[in-house]
């Protein structure tokens, strides 16, 4: 029997990260095909599938920045407790 890897603290956010990366990436070019209903909408405005395209990625955008933010914290906690620094050092 085989012994599993040691579990990475981080590797379920950078996972999550990954398909938020990839959810980003599929909404932008959905968003970008042309649309026979957004062609009769007003001005600047899209039809209710691409505006909602929009949405999520700015969601996820958010949710993006927000995983990325706690994991430089937790690193930045981490090396602190390695180091016994409790500020970057000059």
């Amino acid at each position: 029997m085989t012994t599993p890897h040691p579990a990475i603290p981080e590797r379920d956010d950078f996972q999550r990260l990954q398909s938020l990366d990839d959810a980003i990436t599929y909404r932008t070019a959905r968003a970008a095909a042309p649309c026979p209903d957004c062609a009769t909408t007003p001005a600047g405005t899209r039809c209710d599938d691409h505006a909602c395209d929009l949405t999520l990625i700015t969601r996820y955008r958010t949710t993006a920045t927000a995983i990325s933010a706690a994991l430089t914290l937790a690193r930045s906690t981490t090396t602190s407790a390695r180091t016994g620094r409790t500020s970057p050092a000059h």
